[in-house]
């Protein structure tokens, strides 16, 4: 199991926008550089019950977040109201596109990929690869291999700009995924307030290039100072992280916007795990 921030809010507003991307945009490829387990144990504590599991119990409240398809995906994982299993960013890809999709899901860590081959097995998915290597000199690979255009490209580092084994570092890969045709979703997060949506400086996104959003969602402490936060702790003010999409459709980027402002209504004055009673402070920009 790699990553360890599984279950918490910033998982929850990757997924949601990683789900929508894909359920609207239909590729017919899926690759993923840093893919993390498919399926993760229901943790009862302080992060996971903000996160997915409070997601969980306040999304059939809420029509945007009922009808979005990474609530489609957790109906799927209940037992009445309570959730019997969290989804990694493997399971959503494969739930939304089915089982006739075609999937690479690359992770260095064996426990990582064998349980996502176990759980692609399990849906019947036709072609799924999942190497134990380096996601970026694999996607570099698929990207001299076949037509981009129909695919979605999904990357979600630890470091941005650290090169792996190909020499390609994940901002690298989303440049070139990006002007190879391919729909980009990029993850990023942050501790300290200054640098809400940095990601879209160091992908040099400007106005006038091809389309490309940014949603930007920030842990506040309600009536407080904004204060630098932690990334250790999802839940903690001033904590952080975003997803960019690029070459997306318009209709997607605006459903992702609508998701964004819905999930900051949703927790509007619920109490964090410190006990303060917090906000999700919501933010889009786009080309």
């Amino acid at each position: 199991m790699t990553n360890r921030h599984f279950g918490r809010i910033s998982e929850v507003w990757k997924h949601l926008v990683l789900a929508e991307v894909l359920a609207m945009e239909r590729p017919e490829a899926f690759w993923d550089t840093h893919a993390g387990d498919a399926l993760y144990p229901v943790v009862d504590d302080p992060e996971r019950s903000y996160g997915v599991v409070g997601f969980n119990d306040v999304v059939d409240d809420h029509q945007t977040l009922r009808n979005s398809a990474y609530a489609a995906v957790l109906s799927g994982m209940r037992n009445g109201r309570s959730l019997v299993g969290i989804p990694g960013g493997p399971l959503v890809a494969m739930k939304v596109l089915g089982p006739d999709g075609e999937y690479v899901f690359c992770d260095l860590d064996p426990n990582s990929t064998g349980n996502i081959r176990d759980t692609s097995m399990t849906l019947g998915v036709r072609s799924a690869q999942v190497p134990t290597a380096d996601g970026m000199g694999a996607v570099h690979t698929a990207l001299a291999t076949r037509d981009a255009t129909s695919a979605v490209v999904f990357i979600d580092p630890f470091d941005h700009h650290a090169l792996g084994p190909s020499g390609l570092s994940a901002l690298n890969v989303a440049a070139e995924a990006a002007n190879a045709g391919a729909v980009v979703v990029y993850w990023y997060g942050y501790n300290r307030i200054d640098r809400r949506n940095w990601i879209v400086d160091e992908l040099a996104l400007r106005d006038g290039d091809s389309n490309w959003w940014c949603g930007d969602l920030m842990v506040a402490a309600a009536g407080a100072d904004m204060t630098n936060g932690d990334l250790g702790v999802a839940s903690s003010p001033g904590t952080g992280s975003g997803l960019v999409c690029i070459n997306a459709s318009t209709e997607a980027m605006e459903q992702c916007t609508l998701l964004g402002t819905a999930l900051a209504e949703a927790y509007r004055d619920r109490p964090l795990p410190s006990g303060q009673t917090g906000n999700l402070n919501f933010r889009a920009l786009e080309s």
